[in-house]
């Protein structure tokens, strides 16, 4: 296990710059969890750092008792030069750890995460789905003609940025 420090936070000792609102941050996976319900819950991972805790500012927010606030964070980071994203979680400070695909974290300790691993947050068990646009290759269809317009455009993640600016935090299930 590795320590690392949270790079955003070095951001901050500097003069405050407006952050990009989660929906003009490139969605580069899913937390899946059958934890709460049959039906299942899901939540967006953005570039950059995801919060994960039990309160409602955060970007994971789990509402269950053996979260805590902060749980975890999880980075999506590509390095300078770099193609490839860097998936981690780092433990932020729970009470009861961090389990990732059966590895225990303690606060302050990250591990690396890959496509399919499984996070043990609280009662909560959580499927990552990672991916990677700019490895992948995937990008806007510049020939891309919407026909319509849906009530609710959640390929863009729009209704998500305007819940989380209007102080909610959706946890989206399927019923």
């Amino acid at each position: 296990m590795t320590l690392i420090i949270d790079p955003l936070e070095q951001e901050q000792e500097q003069p405050q710059k407006k952050s990009k609102p989660d929906s003009a941050k490139p969605l580069v996976g899913f937390l899946f969890s059958y934890s709460k319900t049959a039906e299942g819950e899901y939540w967006p991972l953005f570039e950059g750092k995801n919060t994960v805790g039990s309160h409602k500012s955060c970007h994971i927010a789990l509402y269950e008792q053996s979260v805590s606030n902060p749980h975890a964070n999880i980075f999506a980071i590509r390095k300078k030069g770099e193609e490839r994203l860097e998936f981690r979680i780092q433990d932020a400070g729970s009470e009861i750890s961090t389990i990732v695909d059966g590895e225990q974290l303690m606060v302050g300790d990250v591990a690396s995460l890959k496509d399919r691993s499984v996070i043990q947050i609280g009662k909560y068990n959580l499927f990552c789905v990672l991916i990677d646009y700019v490895a992948d290759q995937m990008a806007p269809n510049p020939d891309f003609s919407p026909v319509g317009k849906a009530d609710k455009d959640f390929s863009t993640l729009k209704e998500i940025a305007a819940q989380k600016e209007s102080g909610k935090n959706p946890n989206f299930t399927t019923t």
